[in-house]
């Protein structure tokens, strides 16, 4: 756990990810490769949708709550 919890940081960086690419290509693995970047996509997708429905609820109530809310500058 201690070498996961070191190195998983680094697994979302894009340098990390072009040469993972790169070794999957080269071992001829493109398919799981693919797999991989769509579930990427999917568990990304899935957390950026969460957080903006937050955000719009919290907006809502805010405006609700009868607050204004001005642009910082």
């Amino acid at each position: 756990l201690a070498a996961i919890a070191t190195y998983a940081p680094y697994a979302v960086r894009r340098d990390f990810i072009s040469w993972a690419a790169l070794a999957f290509v080269a071992l001829d693995a493109s398919a799981l490769l693919f797999a991989g970047l769509v579930l990427g996509g999917i568990v990304t997708f899935t957390i950026v949708a969460i957080d903006h429905v937050k955000l719009r609820r919290l907006l809502r109530s805010i405006v609700r709550g009868g607050q204004i809310l001005e642009p910082s500058s």
